[in-house]
């Protein structure tokens, strides 16, 4: 259950009080696996082999962005075939060769749940079939070298999937882990669910007990810090209770599926800004657990100039030596930052804020203390909170000191007073 502290208190005689820090998750313990913190990049396209081929050239960028680890979905590959396993295998083995992991999705949410693989393959399912193939692709997968097997969203009702089998799908979990336990292979699986379908979110938590499983709360929510901070605390709350890793995605997926019908235009995530996009993704990068990060969203590229998966390759690696150079290096130097500061495993709480900046959410994760600003007023720290890091990339390479944050503004900073050396070296101040 989350523990309320209202004991510490902190308070600044010139701008905004903290009043109470409420903890959402405890430590993990230090030796917690690889995937309990992971960020993992995720590529969201269906692909075949030569698709695939051409995606990993991009297995260098984000090994030089600070991910963990690569999730493609080789949805069109026959791993019956030699020539397409080996395709599989070489994509694996590439990541490994940059000290990459790799997350091999095996199924989506926006075809019937584990119906027969229909002839031709239909648009968004490629050749993954019922449960009997999932296995045996899931099982190959493992073979080859995948450190990670995620399972996509389960939908419990859709109009194309009105008869979910929670049983089949926890059996086909189980034969997965038992197929990993017979390789001597320790290859988690992963999940995502819905929190517009309790029942799923319940069956996942109580019955399937995946490795990783992520929800949508942050993908729906409006951005205020209220619903933002009621969201957080459920989330953390429902994983708490249950011993599970909390695992995060912030964006939809590009297709927007299954969201077009769950009220989406209400949400943050409809045709936001650059500067929002980045503002969600700087404070998910603060929450506890693991960090899915869509393609793109590291530099705040609109919906509207989105593109599939190998074109954004391009795209990006052509803007990150232009317009883009400063988001970029903003970027890496936030997830250098994460992982020196250990953000994933460590204590996680809400800091209460007092009614004068209800729309500043105010975090503390680890060491770090992280505020967004969901208003449109610009707003200003007490002078206990140094600012290391902001959302906002700084053109100019000048040393981040203000701790005024503008509207759509994510700030990371350190509990000190301004005359404590800096205690954090990976992460330059200049961004």
């Amino acid at each position: 259950m989350p523990v309320v502290s209202k004991n510490k208190r902190m308070t600044s005689s010139n701008s905004m009080p903290l009043t109470s820090t409420r903890l959402l998750r405890k430590k993990y313990p230090d030796a917690a696996s690889w995937w309990v913190s992971a960020v993992i990049y995720e590529y969201h396209d269906l692909l075949d082999r030569q698709a695939l081929g051409e995606l990993q050239e991009n297995w260098a960028y984000a090994h030089r962005l600070g991910a963990d680890a690569v999730l493609f979905r080789p949805s069109y590959l026959d791993f019956d075939s030699p020539s397409d396993l080996n395709a599989l295998k070489d994509a694996i083995k590439r990541a490994k060769d940059l000290g990459l992991r790799t997350v091999i999705r095996l199924r989506g949410a926006t075809q019937p749940q584990f119906g027969p693989r229909p002839e031709p393959p239909r648009q968004g399912q490629g050749l993954e079939g019922d449960a009997d193939q999932v296995l045996r692709r899931g099982l190959t997968a493992i073979d080859s070298g995948a450190d990670l097997l995620d399972l996509g969203m389960f939908l419990e009702y859709s109009a194309t999937n009105p008869y979910p089998d929670f049983e089949q799908y926890t059996k086909l979990l189980r034969d997965l882990e038992a197929g990993a336990v017979m390789r001597q292979r320790e290859t988690p699986l992963a999940m995502a669910a819905s929190h517009a379908y309790p029942g799923s979110m319940k069956w996942h938590l109580e019955e399937d007990w995946a490795h990783l499983l992520r929800d949508d709360r942050l993908v729906t929510t409006p951005f205020a810090s209220d619903e933002i901070s009621t969201r957080l605390t459920a989330s953390c709350k429902e994983h708490e209770n249950h011993g599970q890793a909390s695992g995060w995605m912030v964006s939809p997926p590009y297709n927007r599926r299954p969201y077009r019908d769950e009220g989406l235009v209400e949400t943050w995530a409809w045709n936001p800004s650059a500067a929002r996009t980045l503002a969600m993704t700087y404070m998910a990068a603060a929450l506890p657990g693991a960090l899915f990060l869509r393609q793109g969203d590291e530099l705040g590229i609109e919906e509207s100039d989105r593109d599939a998966c190998l074109e954004m390759a391009t795209q990006i690696s052509e803007l990150i030596t232009t317009t883009h150079r400063s988001a970029f290096e903003s970027f890496t130097h936030l997830l250098a930052l994460r992982k020196e500061a250990q953000i994933g495993i460590k204590a996680f709480s809400l800091v209460e804020a007092p009614a004068v900046a209800p729309q500043v959410l105010t975090l503390l994760s680890g060491s770090i203390f992280v505020a967004m600003n969901t208003g449109n007023q610009p707003f200003t720290l007490p002078e206990e909170y140094v600012p290391i890091h902001s959302s906002r990339p700084n053109t100019s390479n000048q040393v981040l000191t203000s701790r005024v944050i503008d509207p759509e503004t994510t700030l990371w900073c350190e509990v000190r007073s301004p005359q404590t050396p800096q205690r954090l070296s990976a992460h330059a101040p200049r961004i």
